[in-house]
């Protein structure tokens, strides 16, 4: 097909439905060229078309907080035990207790990095 500037919907869904049936395409050949090329076009158009809503950065925190406890929960396998993990000295920050160490985004990731330490028995 002869792509061209996506301009409707109509055409954007069309790319987007071939953009998946190509997408695990070849290098080299016709269709993975073709696949480059709709990548760019649907860019364009979403870019131009699709507003993404803005997140509020005490929503972004709290998301990471959820995602933080979550995981948490699912390596510790119980909440208690987790809960007792971040309210424990910990030897690898200082004595510091992980809860302590989570009032900001930085300190979340981080907490979550050792977290997957302990996941991963690298620790």
């Amino acid at each position: 097909m002869n792509w061209k500037v996506i301009k409707t919907a109509t055409q954007y869904k069309k790319a987007i439905k071939r953009t998946m049936s190509i997408f695990q395409s070849a290098a080299g050949t016709t269709e993975a060229d073709e696949l480059d090329l709709l990548l760019v076009l649907v860019k364009d158009y979403e870019d131009k078309h699709i507003v993404l809503p803005q997140l509020d950065p005490i929503d972004a925190f709290r998301l990471k907080m959820a995602d933080l406890y979550s995981y948490g929960h699912d390596v510790f396998e119980e909440k208690e035990s987790f809960n007792r993990w971040m309210n424990k000295p910990n030897m690898a920050r200082g004595n510091k207790k992980p809860i302590d160490c989570i009032d900001t985004i930085r300190g979340i990731e981080e907490i979550k990095k050792e977290i997957g330490r302990i996941e991963w028995g690298v620790y």
